[in-house]
């Protein structure tokens, strides 16, 4: 059967009439000819090519397949708009990726898992989700032999390089708790604690090279469990040299600094300035952080132009 009348037919009636409203959306257009063969194709009946053609009045095979692979895509945002919540982030894409990956195939469309597998791969990748990496490789290495162009040898090459990534990732959570054990520790001796040698002595008890804090996100997951303690405790002096020292460390790192990285430091900068009473630095990563929004995919801009309006609306009241 037909590749992609296998994915139509396998929507129930009452998704199918979704999936109409779906693809149009953004504009209601007559007689576009995505939905046109969308309805031939979740008729019972088998249908050849040439009359699907004629049927579309497409001037030859090229344009039949031009219209076939906007449909696609348009089935394939479906089916990821249905399987994630309305978290609009990144990571539930990369989620709502892999629900369609598995369904591709568990109908042995294995094609067109390959292709979706290979996108959540890449968004994965540049948004650090060790997490997610894991899960894919170890699909892409159980599914392997349905591909005879993937190279198993680099795919477990890969997955064993992202483990490392992994089980640092979870030392670092791990060294979360144990900063936050140590802090309040100190404070109930009437010490105050000093955010980077706390944090420079929980990494040497954990064998944590401290090399490792110059890639830009374990900074940043770093500094977000170190402010996670400070804001509990309003220790925000204490906080402001840790979250400066550690952004200007991620500025000058030869790795590649993403969009997402660098939007949430400048607006812990931000916060932390703000909550110092440093106004006019508040003010100035607030400006850097508009800048970067302005360029930066939807779904940035919803997660922090919210958080941007309410740090402006508290200096209004300053």
């Amino acid at each position: 059967m037909d590749g992609l009348k296998e994915i139509i037919t396998s929507l129930d009636e009452a998704q199918q009439k979704e999936f109409i409203y779906f693809i149009q959306r953004n504009k209601y257009k007559k007689g576009r000819k995505d939905l046109l063969l969308f309805n031939l194709l979740k008729q019972p009946k088998a249908i050849n090519q040439k009359d699907i053609i004629t049927d579309l009045k497409t001037p030859n095979a090229n344009g039949y397949h031009t219209i076939r692979k906007r449909l696609f895509n348009h089935l394939a945002d479906f089916m990821i708009m249905k399987s994630v919540s309305s978290d609009a982030s990144t990571k539930s894409h990369v989620n709502g990726l892999m629900a369609v990956i598995n369904y591709l195939f568990d109908k042995n469309l294995d094609y067109y898992a390959w292709k979706y597998l290979d996108v959540a791969e890449k968004l994965a990748l540049q948004h650090h989700y060790y997490d997610q990496l894991n899960s894919i490789f170890l699909l892409q290495i159980e599914k392997s032999p349905s591909n005879e162009l993937i190279k198993l040898d680099k795919i477990i090459e890969k997955y064993q390089e992202n483990k490392k990534h992994l089980e640092l990732s979870e030392r670092i959570k791990i060294a979360y708790s144990k900063i936050q054990n140590e802090y309040n520790f100190q404070k109930t001796k009437g010490i105050t604690p000093d955010f980077e040698q706390l944090t420079l002595s929980i990494l040497d008890q954990l064998k944590i090279n401290i090399n490792v804090l110059q890639n830009p996100y374990i900074l940043l997951e770093f500094t977000r469990i170190t402010r996670a303690i400070a804001l509990i405790k309003k220790d925000f002096l204490a906080l402001e040299k840790f979250v400066l020292k550690n952004y200007n460390l991620c500025l000058k790192s030869n790795k590649e600094l993403t969009t997402e990285v660098q939007g949430e430091f400048l607006y812990i900068v931000s916060h932390t300035t703000y909550r110092n009473k440093k106004f006019l630095d508040s003010i100035k990563a607030l400006e850097e952080l508009s800048n970067l929004i302005d360029t930066a995919p939807a779904n940035f801009k919803r997660k922090y132009q919210n958080k941007i309006n309410l740090l402006k609306i508290g200096r209004a009241h300053v």
